[in-house]
C-alpha cells in the first residue's frame, strides 16, 4: 500500500500490522561529544542492501521549544512524543531505533525503554572523550558561560552512567566511530551472514575527525 504522507486521512491504521520486535540502541554521552554526528554517519551504513531498517531519534528535538521551560506540561509532551514515535516505528516495521540523548543516569535509559512497545530489546552505547578533547569540541559551540557550566556537569554525569559498550572518540574519524558502533549493533542483532558487511561510503578515506 502506498501512503501519501501529506494526507494522513488516507491511511487506514487497521491495514497496518506491527513489524518484528523493535530494538533500541540508546546512544549516550555528554553534550557535544558527537552523538548526532555519529548517528548521521551510522544511518549511511544501512542503505539499500542492509539486512535491517533503522531510524534515528534525537530526544532533545522532541521537546525543543522557546522560550525554554521544564515543567510537568513540557515533560508530559516529551513523553507523549517519544512514545508516539517509538510505537509508530514498530508499526512501520522499523527494526532498530537509535535514540540519542545524554543519558546522564540510568533512569533516563529506563524512561525511554518504558515508553517503547512491550518486549522491546535495548543496547546502551556511550560515546566518550577525554576532557581536554571534549572541551575543544565544546569551545566551537556558541553557548553562554552559564550553559558551559551546565554542560560540564553533564560531562561528569554522563561519564558515570552505565553502558553495555563505551566507545572512545578522541582524534578518530567519524566514519571509524560509526563503523565501531555499526559492528556492535550487528553483533547484538546476530547479523552474521554475507549481507551484514558495512555499506561502503564514498570519501571514507581521510574522513573528518570529531575534534
Amino acid at each position: 500500500m502506498i501512503i501519501d504522507p501529506m494526507n494522513p486521512a488516507a491511511m487506514d491504521p487497521t491495514s497496518i500490522q506491527p513489524g518484528p520486535q523493535l530494538h533500541l540502541v540508546l546512544l549516550g554521552g555528554p553534550p557535544a561529544v558527537g552523538k548526532s554526528t555519529v548517528a548521521e554517519a551510522l544511518l549511511s551504513q544501512f542503505v539499500d542492501n542492509a539486512p535491517v531498517r533503522i531510524q534515528w531519534i534525537d530526544v532533545d528535538t522532541l521537546w525543543r521549544h522557546q522560550p525554554w521551560r521544564v515543567d510537568d506540561t513540557t515533560i508530559t509532551m516529551l513523553h507523549a512524543n517519544l512514545r508516539s514515535v517509538l510505537h509508530n516505528a514498530a508499526i512501520a516495521g522499523i527494526d532498530v531505533v537509535i535514540v540519542s540523548w545524554v543519558f546522564q543516569n540510568p533512569t533516563f535509559h529506563d524512561l525511554v525503554v518504558s515508553l517503547a512497545p512491550d518486549n522491546t530489546a535495548h543496547l546502551r552505547i556511550r560515546l566518550d572523550a577525554s576532557q581536554p578533547v571534549w572541551e575543544g569540541r565544546l569551545a566551537t559551540r556558541p553557548i553562554s558561560d552559564e550553559h558551559r557550566a551546565f554542560y560540564r556537569q553533564r560531562y561528569t554525569e554522563a561519564g558515570l552512567s552505565p553502558a553495555d559498550h563505551v566507545i572512545q572518540t578522541d582524534h578518530r574519524p567519524v566514519s571509524d566511530i560509526a563503523d565501531e558502533t555499526d559492528s556492535l549493533i550487528r553483533a547484538w542483532l546476530g547479523i552474521v551472514d554475507g549481507t551484514s558487511q558495512p555499506v561502503p561510503r564514498p570519501g571514507q578515506t581521510g574522513a573528518p575527525e570529531l575534534d
